[in-house]
This record gives C-alpha cells, sequence and structure tokens, in this order.
C-alpha cells in the first residue's frame, strides 16, 4: 500500500518535471538520431565515412530538427542536391555544420550552399560541410576525395569561434582511424556502434521503447545518468566508443606538439546576453583583451594551415575562396563588454597572418548590419548556429561576393 502512495505521488511529478524540462518531442527525436546511426557507412575507396545514399539524417535540438535528404553522386551519398553536368564552374565546398546547413531545417531549400547555387545558374557547388572538424580534419578528407569530384575551385569555410578551438586540439581524424582497422573487424557496425553510444541515454531509451512509459522511472534514470553515466550499467554498449575516444585522445597527447598544446582552451565563458535575447558560450581567450598574445597564437596557428593548403591548391591549378563564417557573440554581443572583450581580436589578427594573395570573404561585418536592419535573429537563442533567416542572410552575401570573384567572372557568364 505504501509504494502505491509513493507512486501515485511521484508519477504526476515526475511527469510534470518531464514536460517542463522538455517542451519539444524529444522521445520522437531521440528514435530518429539513433535511426540514422545506421545510415553512415564507410567508403573502403576513398577511406571516408560517408552518409548512404537514399536515407535521411536526423540532427535534433530543443530549438530546431534537421532532416538532411541524402542524394547519389557515383555511388556517394552526399549532404548536396547532386552534380550537374551542364554547368560551366564546378566548387567543392568544405567546412563544418555551417557548410552543411544545421539549424536550417531544410539545406536543400533553405541551407546557403543552395541558395547561392539557385542564384548562380552556371556554377555548381557540391557541399560536403560534414568533412571534419576544424581545419586539419577538413584538408585531410578533401586530398581523400578529391579525385573523385570535377571541379575547378575549392571553397573552404571557416567558422569563427570554434574552428579556432578545433584547429588546436583535433588532430585525431576518424576517417584515418577506421582505414587503419584491421580486416576482421566490421568497421561499419564498429562506426554505428560508436555513433550508437554517442547517442545513447538511459533515461530516453526506456521511455522510447518501454511498452509502458513510466515517468517515475525516467526520474530515476535521469538522476542515475547525471550523477553516473548516460550508459545502462553492467551493459557493453559504449565499449567501442571508449575504444575509440581512448585511441583518440593517446594521438592528440603524442602527435599535437607542445607549443599548440599550450593553446587548447581552459575554460568556457557561458552568459545570457544583457537584453536576454541569447545564451553564448564561448572561449574568453579569444577575445579577452588582457589575453591578446594567446589570441594572436591561436589565429596564427590557424593561418598557417590555411595558408600551406592554399599554397597547395595552388599547385594544383586550383582556384582557393575562404569563406569567414562569424560567431554570434560577435554579431550581438560586439556592443558590450568592451573593456574586457574584444570580439574581433582574433578574427583579425587570422586575416593579418592569412596570405595576401587569397579570395578572402569576411561575413562578419555584413552580418552584424544585416542583424541591425531586422528583428528577426540571425542565430538561435542558445544554439550557436544560424536560423533559416541567417542562412538566407549568408546566402545573399555570398552570392554577391562570388559573383564578383575574379576567377569566377573569368571562367563564367554569370546569369542570375
Amino acid at each position: 500500500m505504501m509504494i502505491f502512495l509513493v507512486f501515485i505521488i511521484i508519477e504526476p511529478v515526475s511527469y510534470l518535471a518531464f514536460k517542463y524540462r522538455y517542451n519539444w518531442p524529444v522521445i520522437e527525436n531521440y528514435k530518429a538520431r539513433l535511426e540514422s546511426v545506421e545510415n553512415y557507412s564507410f567508403n573502403e575507396k576513398l577511406e571516408v565515412i560517408m552518409p548512404i545514399t537514399g536515407t535521411t539524417i536526423v540532427h535534433a535540438t530543443p530549438e530546431f530538427v534537421d532532416r538532411f535528404k541524402i542524394n547519389d553522386y557515383k555511388g556517394l551519398g552526399i549532404f548536396d542536391d547532386g552534380v550537374d553536368n551542364d554547368k560551366e564552374l564546378y566548387a567543392l565546398l568544405i567546412g563544418d555544420s555551417f557548410t552543411r546547413g544545421i539549424g536550417s531545417k531544410d539545406n536543400l531549400l533553405y541551407g546557403w550552399v543552395e541558395i547561392v547555387e539557385r542564384k548562380i545558374k552556371k556554377l555548381d557547388l557540391l557541399n560536403l560541410g560534414y568533412s571534419g572538424s576544424g581545419q586539419i580534419q577538413q584538408i585531410n578528407f578533401y586530398n581523400k576525395i578529391k579525385k573523385h569530384f570535377k571541379h575547378q575551385i575549392v571553397l573552404m569555410n571557416f567558422t569563427l569561434g570554434s574552428d579556432f578551438r578545433d584547429n588546436v586540439e583535433k588532430y585525431f581524424d576518424s576517417n584515418d582511424y577506421f582505414a587503419r582497422l584491421p580486416d576482421s573487424i566490421d568497421k561499419n557496425k564498429f562506426i554505428r556502434n560508436v555513433q550508437y553510444a554517442s547517442n545513447y541515454r538511459t533515461s530516453f531509451h526506456f521511455l522510447a521503447f518501454s511498452p509502458v512509459r513510466l515517468y517515475s522511472v525516467w526520474s530515476i534514470l535521469a538522476i542515475y545518468e547525471k550523477l553516473i553515466s548516460k550508459h545502462p550499467p553492467f551493459s557493453n554498449i559504449d565499449k567501442d566508443l571508449q575504444q575509440y575516444s581512448k585511441v583518440a585522445s593517446m594521438f592528440n597527447e603524442k602527435e599535437i606538439p607542445a607549443s599548440v598544446k599550450s593553446l587548447r582552451r581552459k575554460k568556457t565563458v557561458t552568459q545570457e546576453s544583457p537584453d536576454g535575447k541569447f545564451v553564448y558560450s564561448f572561449d574568453p581567450r579569444l577575445y579577452q583583451t588582457s589575453m591578446g598574445q594567446i589570441a594572436e597564437r591561436i589565429a596564427k596557428h590557424s593561418a598557417g594551415i590555411i595558408n600551406a593548403f592554399f599554397e597547395h591548391l595552388r599547385r594544383e591549378k586550383k582556384h582557393f575562396i575562404l569563406i569567414l563564417h562569424p560567431s554570434r557573440e560577435q554579431i550581438y554581443l560586439n556592443n558590450f563588454s568592451k573593456d574586457t572583450y574584444n570580439f574581433d581580436y582574433a578574427r583579425d589578427k587570422l586575416k593579418n597572418y592569412l596570405n595576401k594573395n587569397i579570395s578572402l570573404f569576411d561575413l562578419t561585418v555584413p552580418m552584424r548590419n544585416a542583424a541591425k536592419e531586422t528583428n528577426n535573429p540571425l542565430y538561435y537563442r542558445i544554439d550557436g548556429h544560424y536560423t533559416q533567416e541567417g542562412y538566407k542572410i549568408a546566402a545573399n552575401l555570398i552570392c554577391e561576393f562570388l559573383l564578383n570573384d575574379d576567377f569566377i567572372k573569368e571562367h563564367i557568364v554569370v546569369n542570375n
């Protein structure tokens, strides 16, 4: 009787706690993310992990849900509408989630890459915006796949903020790791095990797959996750993930030079904007006026990676374009905390160290000006990606820049 009384008290309280914390379809999206784990495979010929043609990759957050439809190009799955054979110029786009279109909800309709492609009719932009975290991984990815795709242009996207960090922290490359695994290991199964464990949440899993949804059990499992682990006890769900993470950590410790290790992030500042519209999370060293020397070294390191790649492409007769995507704090916090932070500092240093022959477009000031002209946010409140409005504005600005790029003007008659 006592157990029953406790249950009828705890169950409704737990239900209300769940609904208060998750006012979005979290369980449905959790199931979709787990299903997406099956939609990647390792291409043995190119030695890269690629999405599987004909599938849908789901990325879900409390603020938006992206559903990426995977199309085919020569047997490879791509986050793109495909390659048109009647174009005059072809560009490969490498970058991270801002290139892929995270936050656009449908990158084929609202991602900046497809918007630009629809505007410049004779230029085909192939979106490879899943090519790694930071330029080291992205360049490695490009070198593996470049012969598979016809192109005269390489368009690299640098995210001001996260790419600075990734370039000093992430030398380990998952594609190289899986390529070196012995033939006795099923690489596709290993990849899916790693992704499955990365997405797994014991409390969500119970609600998603239990025949009876007991929110009191969810609350107990949520406490267990917070205190112990997001994986169930006495299971091997995270066995491959632990092995993968250990190898990645050991590789980075061994391969990252000591001078670069000293630049790794020590802490993250999280704060709400004075107007309450956004919650920011950033590495203060990139902007803190008292830490200028560290920011300059971080910027110089990234510039060195990009400059070396530019010279490599020049020898291969490829035209290189670099686009700088601003972080949210650079757009909305620029007028605040000027005594403590200079949100342009690391960006300015990066530009100073970049080769002056690089065709460079910095979105920061144009996006900052655009933000003043609209009441619609260009970024999500918590997540740091562009909103659909942000992607639209970025696309228009990038389109204008590309139309005035000397190489593009020389090789095509622009048809808007």
